[in-house]
């Protein structure tokens, strides 16, 4: 099982990426973490 939080702070800290790459990174693990969390509610 994949921890986003510490997929979150490696995209932070990997500084061969742009701001805007990091920022699109995060936007992508923010809406898989928030469709994990809406498919448990929704069970």
């Amino acid at each position: 099982m994949r921890r986003p939080i510490s997929e979150m702070q490696a995209v932070m800290k990997d500084k061969r990426l742009s701001p805007e790459q990091i920022k699109a990174k995060l936007g992508v693990l923010n809406a898989a973490s928030l469709a994990m969390k809406f498919r448990q509610h929704a069970c």
